[in-house]
């Protein structure tokens, strides 16, 4: 299990690699959010959980970490409103995504006052953040891993060089009771792969 953005926004891109490497594993995806806990229940064998990695009675091992940066449609960059420093996001619409780190610590860290980090509409997934800012309706925050392929396809495009680093990130979760413990260290090894593979490429 997983959230929805990350299974969109970065494993399903590279699953077929998995495939090529172990043709007789089949996985089956289920997304899941916070509210409930499908590992616990029994429902999967493993979760790969975004968070801070303290979480009690269950063995993680992190992955992937997250860093965050504005980023917009191309359509927008090149509007009438200006997007040249950071102070002209005062002019702009802010997308919201609900993650406990976002616009006010954004603007916080790279120390820029004035910019009223409130206003702007919000969305309970990222998905429908990210989709929102594709389509032009605002400036969103980037956030790296799962922004990765909308700036390799183009659908977006980074703003400054400014980036932070969150704290939270993404996590290998599993627990005694797999089914099949063969097939999780299969599937862990290969993401670990690929997340190397990933890094070196950023």
């Amino acid at each position: 299990s997983m959230l929805s953005s990350f299974a969109s926004g970065w494993l399903i891109p590279r699953i077929s690699g998995f495939y090529q490497q172990y043709p007789h594993i089949d996985i089956r995806i289920l997304v899941t959010n916070k509210d409930f806990d499908l590992l616990k229940a029994g429902d999967v064998d493993m979760e790969l959980r975004y968070g801070d990695g303290m979480w009690p009675h269950v063995e993680s091992q992190k992955f992937l970490k997250e860093t965050i940066y504005p980023v917009c449609s191309p359509n927008l960059l090149k509007g009438e409103i200006p997007l040249e420093t950071i102070g002209d996001l005062g002019r702009h619409t802010l997308l919201h995504d609900y993650k406990k780190i976002g616009w006010k610590e954004w603007l916080d860290d790279v120390g820029v006052k004035g910019i009223d980090y409130t206003r702007g509409p919000g969305f309970s997934h990222y998905n429908l953040t990210l989709q929102a800012a594709i389509l032009g309706h605002g400036i969103a925050l980037g956030r790296e891993p799962l922004v990765t392929e909308a700036l390799k396809k183009g659908d977006l495009v980074r703003l400054f060089d400014t980036s932070i680093s969150t704290g939270m990130g993404y996590y290998v979760v599993s627990t005694n009771t797999a089914t099949d413990k063969s097939k999780v260290r299969a599937f862990t090894n290969w993401l670990l792969d690929e997340v190397r593979i990933f890094e070196q490429s950023a």
